[in-house]
């Protein structure tokens, strides 16, 4: 168990690699969603102010 190979040095990498592939998608999902959110904010207001 001592001995590590490349390979499992390349697995390793590659996991965390995905890790932070899997956090900066997570993230610009989170960004989308609040942008979305504002808008449709913005056009209920808008909305109300034209009524």
């Amino acid at each position: 168990m001592g001995t590590t190979t490349s390979g499992d040095t390349i697995q390793a990498a590659d996991g965390s690699i995905k890790m932070m592939l899997q956090m900066l998608i997570e993230d610009r999902h989170k960004q989308d969603w609040q942008f979305a959110e504002e808008k449709l904010l913005r056009e209920e207001r808008r909305r109300d102010e034209s009524c």
